[in-house]
């Protein structure tokens, strides 16, 4: 605009009038103007004498202006329709999540046309769209996010984002493009609000209430009877097909439990776990019945690599809760761990669980007890060899309170679960140093893969070694096997490599059980495996177990590993395993546990 006044000044241009105006608004007293066109349809009126130069500086300079000046208002304009509709948004989404008012408030933008809200293909609100549409649009939303069809003079605009859609119906114009995008803002506020409320209480995956959620109905529930499923065997469904098709085994579980209960209180409790509340007893026990039918011939889900559906069987194992308290929760989730209940499809919590739960609790309260006052003591068995004179004693742990001797089954396992077996471990680990100090002989300590994982473990054995002054040789960590190995198994692995640099034994306890591997023969510093005693109680009586006993020693000669024998517990069973070529045995026949060595 400067550049423009500063032209018609510098060129002295004598003008009586000077008019810019759109070409319709051109009438009859503009005839004595000249008319130069300018920019689109405006139109520049001046009267007075020009020359042709001086009208091209003035055309240049004020088309340049012109357009500026437009194209800035437009935008002032857009920017002040957006202002407007943003402030409206955030208006109505102030309202909306203030609580202070509904779906109706959120969509008052709406109000001269009809629209649908749809929840989880659920209709929540509509204003008067009719049922076909709706039907119809939900359904091209599952194969597309959005679309717009003609009808009459207008259209039917659907769109969906997460587990909201919206459907709105105009039969007077076409939607504009920005109130699409209005649209869209609002639908993403709907969906973050859903998701806020939604994902503490209602799990993703199978869409039933979470364990937040069932903790805090939980105070409802009391009086009424619960009944809890595990899925036993889900770990391997995912090992075997693969995860994904572990999400959709319990997407179709979770629907199948939903559908068929009979009530909305179904819950995902944990992982592969899921409780639902019923009015009464009976009506557990017949859900269980029914649901037990419905599992026999498995789920059906559609495996994407194979592209086609595979059955997939589940074990699943009950508790029935007759009468709901505020901590069976817990105690019922250790219940599903627990070998002496995995043969039993169902169990009732007040009959079998609460009973052997509080023998536990007074079983922890000895075990605290007896670690305070240092009443956890070592037993030891003899472990001969068959082709030397060699020998090595094998340290058992045992509590004693009195004059009384408790086994480790009767606590070990109840320590494992209440995190006290760590005290008891080094506990023994530290008498059996104290022993060492003033013997020669060797001793082999059980340790679990919980122990050598510990964060402490090497530091601390290693140290109380060296300051003990005990040849490392004379001890052998022998390692129980369990289903961790395998999944732990490189940090095991190099935990173990340190023990054998620094001069120490290694031995794994129970080979030829479920979890071995003989693989691990190959890939960890083993020195000594001991045959799992379930093939050697029998091996006079069962062909199968002679003949993977004598497997186990061949394969095991042959990498120089050497072998144990233990509950040889007679005369026909020493002859079979020496037979054999095991380099040692163990049991009741060669010496019981005693509590000192020599």
């Amino acid at each position: 605009m400067l550049k423009a006044i500063s032209d018609c000044l510098k060129e002295g241009f004598n003008l009586e009038d000077v008019k810019i105006v759109k070409k319709e608004k051109i009438t009859d007293k503009h005839q004595d103007y000249k008319k130069l066109h300018i920019y689109k349809d405006y139109i520049l009126l001046i009267k007075g004498d020009l020359s042709y130069e001086q009208l091209h500086i003035i055309k240049k300079s004020l088309y340049e202006l012109l357009k500026s000046s437009l194209d800035l208002s437009q935008k002032v304009k857009k920017l002040n329709i957006l202002e407007k509709e943003l402030e409206t948004i955030l208006k109505a989404n102030e309202i909306f999540f203030s609580g202070e008012g509904s779906l109706e408030d959120f969509f008052l933008f709406l109000s001269n046309k009809k629209y649908a809200v749809v929840e989880n293909n659920k209709v929540i609100l509509n204003t008067g769209i009719d049922e076909f549409t709706i039907t119809t649009s939900i359904g091209k939303l599952k194969k597309v996010n959005e679309f717009s069809t003609s009808v009459k003079k207008g259209e039917i605009y659907a769109l969906k984002n997460g587990v909201y859609q919206i459907i709105v119906l105009n039969e007077e114009e076409v939607l504009d493009q920005f109130l699409k995008k209005v649209l869209k803002s609002r639908l993403l506020w709907l969906n973050k609000m859903y998701y806020e409320k939604y994902k503490y209480s209602v799990d993703e995956l199978t869409g039933l209430y979470t364990r937040k959620q069932f903790l805090t109905d939980l105070p409802n529930f009391h009086g009424k009877s619960c009944l809890l499923i595990n899925l036993k065997n889900f770990r391997f469904i995912n090992e075997i097909y693969s995860t994904n098709i572990g999400d959709k085994v319990l997407a179709e579980f979770a629907s199948l439990l939903r559908n068929t209960a009979l009530t909305e209180n179904v819950y995902r409790v944990f992982g592969d776990k899921f409780a639902i509340i019923f009015d009464e007893e009976k009506k557990s026990i017949d859900f269980y019945r029914n649901i037990v039918k419905f599992l026999h011939s498995g789920i059906k889900v559609y495996h994407d690599v194979l592209k086609e559906y595979v059955t997939v069987n589940i074990q699943t194992k009950f508790i029935i809760v007759r009468n709901i308290r505020s901590n069976f929760l817990e105690k019922s989730m250790i219940a599903f761990k627990k070998a002496n209940y995995q043969d039993k499809e169902l169990v009732f919590y007040e009959d079998t669980i609460l009973p052997n739960m509080e023998k536990e609790v007074k079983s922890i309260d000895i075990i605290q007890k007896v670690i305070e006052t240092n009443r956890v003591i070592p037993a030891f068995q003899k472990v001969v060899s068959l082709t030397d004179s060699q020998e090595y004693y094998e340290a058992l742990m045992r509590i004693k309170i009195k004059n009384k001797v408790y086994l480790p089954r009767e606590f070990l396992q109840t320590a494992r679960e209440t995190g006290l077996y760590p005290k008891l471990s080094n506990i023994i680990f530290d008498k059996v140093v104290e022993i060492l100090k003033t013997s020669q002989k060797k001793i082999s300590i059980n340790v679990e893969i919980t122990d050598i994982l510990r964060k402490n473990f090497i530091d601390y054995t290693i140290q109380k070694i060296r300051r003990s002054g005990i040849p490392p040789k004379n001890i052998i960590f022998e390692l129980t096997e369990s289903e961790d190995m395998n999944r732990m198994f490189k940090d095991v692995q190099k935990i173990l490599n340190i023990l054998k640099e620094e001069g120490f034994y290694i031995s794994i306890d129970d080979f030829g059980s479920g979890y071995s591997n003989f693989s691990y023969l190959t890939e960890l510093p083993i020195d000594i495996i001991k045959i799992d005693g379930s093939l050697i109680k029998k091996i006079n009586k069962q062909t199968k177990n002679l003949l993977i006993v004598k497997s186990i020693i061949s394969m095991a000669k042959l990498l120089g590993v050497k072998t144990v024998a233990e509950f040889v517990d007679s005369k026909e069973i020493y002859k079979i395993v020496e037979n054999l070529g095991v380099d040692y045995v163990q049991g009741f026949y060669i010496e019981k546990p005693k509590f000192n060595i020599g």
